[in-house]
């Protein structure tokens, strides 16, 4: 008779590989199927891909490396040091996503099945992707408009950063109301990553909180979420690279930068 422990990461080690399945094949490709893009946005989508790819590749080192397996860090074949910087922090950031999804999971199903909202999941890897297509869906979209002025200033941004961060400690910085307005949108939000937060809310108000896998699930995914908040809010944070991260915005399929409304290539 087998082991049970051998059993379970078995088990574990074929969702990971399901879940790594569906992360290389993001962005949806239904997404492009119907539409006539310009060359930019071709170039986009192509980057946008091989983003995901890399994504998906970590994502599934780290779950890997947490089961005790000893396997080579995809970063390690990117050659340029900001870029390894991004995909350590962004993938960082997705892997304790789903860190919480798992420990948080019986409290997620439970209060969306309370909202009469959708679950057909049938574990947290499952909903880590659904989270994970959204994001991917949500990234794109603005770039496969023909409208004028599609996407998000670098500020703007930052400012959601900035909020979300403070919303997530119960900082001062937001006020009660604004507090009480961001928990309904999280409540009530179409997207996975929003609701989860919804979801533990609550167990997180309990006094016995700071005990258990879900309280240091949660507090790990604070840890990347200012790290990557970090990134992205501070103007100055690749200077020793000689760059900088910066955002576009999309008019009529062309790319222009956002700060100077300046055009450029992605190839």
């Amino acid at each position: 008779m087998k082991n049970s422990t051998t059993i379970d990461i078995h088990k574990e080690v074929e969702q990971i590989k399901a879940l790594t399945e569906r992360i290389l094949r993001f962005p949806p490709i239904s997404l492009v199927s119907d539409k006539q893009l310009t060359l930019e946005q071709e170039d986009f989508w192509e980057q946008e891909k091989r983003r995901w790819k890399i994504i998906g590749a970590r994502i599934d080192y780290l779950q890997m490396e947490a089961l005790g397996f000893i396997l080579p860090d995809p970063l390690d074949g990117i050659d340029e040091s900001v870029f390894k910087i991004y995909f350590d922090l962004a993938t960082r950031m997705q892997y304790q996503e789903l860190q919480l999804m798992i420990a948080g999971w019986e409290l997620i199903k439970d209060k969306a099945i309370a909202e009469g909202r959708d679950f057909p999941f049938r574990n947290p890897r499952e909903l880590f992707a659904e989270s994970c297509r959204q994001i991917a869906a949500y990234t794109v979209e603005p770039a496969l408009s023909r409208g004028i002025n599609q996407g998000d200033s670098a500020e703007n941004i930052r400012k959601i950063y900035r909020d979300t961060n403070s919303f997530y400690r119960d900082s001062d910085r937001l006020d009660k109301k604004r507090q009480a307005q961001m928990m309904e949108e999280h409540k009530n939000s179409p997207y996975w990553r929003e609701f989860l937060i919804y979801a533990i809310w609550e167990k997180k108000l309990d006094k016995k909180f700071n005990r258990g896998k879900l309280s240091l699930a949660w507090r790990n995914f604070l840890n990347a979420c200012k790290a990557e908040s970090a990134m992205v809010c501070t103007k100055n944070y690749f200077s020793q690279h000689k760059c900088r991260l910066v955002t576009c915005k999309w008019n009529q399929g062309k790319p222009m930068l956002s700060q100077k409304s300046q055009a450029f290539s992605y190839s």
